[in-house]
């Protein structure tokens, strides 16, 4: 949630940072991937979007 409070007011480093950290924490959190994939998507990155979906299925 706190990620997802960072990216709305435009802190996209600190997001990132935190969506990371939360996995560190659970790497299972389908939300936490699928939500940071989504941040990448909104900002122009389709491929690191594809590449954190990715790693979530291949765990």
């Amino acid at each position: 949630a706190w990620g997802v409070l960072e990216q709305r007011v435009g802190n996209l480093t600190a997001a990132r940072r935190l969506f990371r950290s939360s996995l560190n924490i659970n790497s299972q959190s389908y939300v936490t991937w699928m939500t940071w994939a989504s941040l990448e998507e909104q900002q122009g990155n389709a491929v690191r979007a594809e590449e954190i979906r990715n790693l979530y299925f291949q765990q």
